[in-house]
């Protein structure tokens, strides 16, 4: 069954990646400088986030054009699924903003992983730590759930999986020796071995809070779909891995350490954009503005979003649990209701009367993801 799967599935060769022109990419050294720079002090959340527990992230994407971020930037925080959304965009630059240095470690363990895997199938083999049968490269017609189904099939080895960690760690200590630490290879060894240990079961997992029913596994996001049925993780196509991929590869998805109402990071990551004549495409925040308010600095991060190159193509992805109330467009089968508001209309709507909490924030303006019965 094994074989049979893998012949069907990758017999087939993968994209070549064509490098963008040289002034849009990043050597090392600036990619390092800019991490460093554009970053603030770490601060605490309650969970590592190496996985979404969103099953709706990628609704958004049903009232959103493909390549629409061409030229544009992303800026998102957490972990994997602000992949699908880069990929989804196709945009100039990405960075990934968020509080703990841990994201900072993840991402940059990801980033080598991308540079590493030729194709869909060496990165989940890599990922995973799961060897493949030798010979087999993922063809273009291989979707989400033919991968997933596949991979199911294939024995996890703990020395492959070690042996990629520790080419990986060694490799991204030499490149970015100021942005990595020699106590961070223990740091990158407990964010990336759950995946191994849990492989496509992995769920969403934080501390000091109990799991909940509704947290998606990794294989669900993987094959996870819009409203119209369409499937667009990274990994369901190989020209969007590629895409990603060469993004990674030319150092255009940078992880920043930073506070969404901090003083720093944020800011800087908008004066740069606006030193460089790169409007917003797309802000993916998840639910990070709901903690804002709950701690009384949400003017400050209105205050850093003002100072973003925004127009009217501009959009805002946010997300909304059921816990504090069942949300307008929330979906059947779906705890999380993931929202699209223009960014312009934030900023317009927070200055003719300013956000007064998050269901306030979720309720008051946003764009209708599909026609409703």
């Amino acid at each position: 069954m094994v074989a049979w799967l893998w012949a069907a599935l990758f017999a087939a060769g993968c994209f070549a990646a064509t490098p963008l022109p040289v002034q849009q990419q990043l050597e090392d050294a600036r990619f390092e400088e800019l991490a460093l720079q554009l970053s603030e002090k770490p601060g605490y959340f309650d969970t590592d986030n190496l996985i979404s527990n969103e099953t709706s992230y990628q609704h958004v994407l049903t009232a959103i054009r493909p390549g629409s971020g061409a030229g544009r930037a992303y800026v998102g925080v957490g972990p994997g699924q602000n992949f699908t959304y880069i990929s989804y965009l196709k945009p100039q630059l990405a960075f990934i903003v968020d509080i703990r240095r841990d994201n900072l470690l993840f991402h940059l363990y990801w980033k080598e992983v991308f540079e590493r895997s030729a194709n869909r199938v060496e990165f989940l083999s890599n990922i995973l730590g799961k060897p493949v049968p030798e010979g087999f490269t993922a063809g273009p017609d291989a979707g989400a759930q033919q991968l997933v189904a596949a991979f199911r099939q294939l024995a996890s080895d703990e020395e492959f999986m070690q042996q990629r960690f520790e080419a990986t760690w060694d490799s991204l200590h030499k490149r970015f020796p100021s942005l990595t630490h020699a106590d961070d290879r223990r740091r990158m060894l407990r964010l990336s071995w759950p995946f191994f240990l849990q492989n496509l079961d992995l769920r969403f997992q934080s501390h000091g809070r109990r799991p909940r029913p509704f947290y998606p596994s990794y294989g669900q996001l993987i094959q996870a779909q819009d409203l119209n049925g369409h499937r667009s993780h990274y990994l369901n196509s190989e020209e969007d891995y590629q895409f990603l991929r060469r993004m990674q590869i030319e150092n255009r998805v940078i992880p920043v350490v930073g506070d969404f109402a901090g003083d720093k990071a944020l800011r800087a990551v908008g004066e740069y954009l606006s030193q460089h004549q790169i409007p917003l495409a797309a802000f993916y925040l998840s639910n990070v503005e709901f903690y804002l308010f709950q701690g009384g600095v949400y003017r400050r991060f209105v205050r850093n979003v003002r100072g973003f190159p925004i127009d009217g193509q501009s959009l805002l992805i946010r997300s909304h649990f059921g816990n504090f109330g069942r949300h307008p467009e929330c979906r059947p089968g779906h705890f999380v209701t993931c929202l699209l508001q223009s960014a312009q209309r934030f900023l317009e709507e927070d200055s003719s009367q300013p956000y007064w909490d998050y269901w306030d924030l979720v309720t008051r303006d946003y764009m209708p993801l599909q026609p409703r019965d």
